[in-house]
């Protein structure tokens, strides 16, 4: 995947969804649908958003590892999951509110406790 297509994007609320809903159309020609954030609290997005592809009816499953272009849901144990990304050659692309960032998936390791890796069979 050529990554750098997407690091000067900019997306909506929430910006690492629009991310991945944007590579998944463009690299995979799969629409894995917007997600909106229509709710009042961190906690209650992250349990929408973790539900969001635990129920998606793409078919994706939970990994045990990541695959290349698997989402990476990520979190921590107190908020839940609220981030995701996109795995590609052992990084993490991923969207916030200011920028794209490609980077070691070791790296945001370190700064989210909380890592599932959801994949097609």
């Amino acid at each position: 995947m050529d990554t750098s297509r997407y690091l000067d994007r900019t997306y909506g609320q929430p910006p690492c969804w629009e991310l991945v809903a944007d590579v998944y159309a463009n690299e995979y020609a799969s629409d894995v649908g917007r997600y909106a954030v229509v709710t009042g609290t961190i906690r209650e997005a992250a349990q929408k958003f973790a539900l969001h592809i635990a129920t998606d009816p793409h078919g994706f499953i939970r990994l045990t590892e990541p695959t290349e272009g698997c989402v990476v849901l990520l979190g921590s144990p107190r908020v839940g999951l609220h981030h995701a990304g996109v795995y590609t050659d052992g990084k993490l692309l991923h969207a916030l509110r200011e920028s794209v960032f490609l980077e070691q998936l070791e790296s945001v390791a370190d700064r989210y406790k909380l890592i599932e890796f959801w994949g097609r069979p």
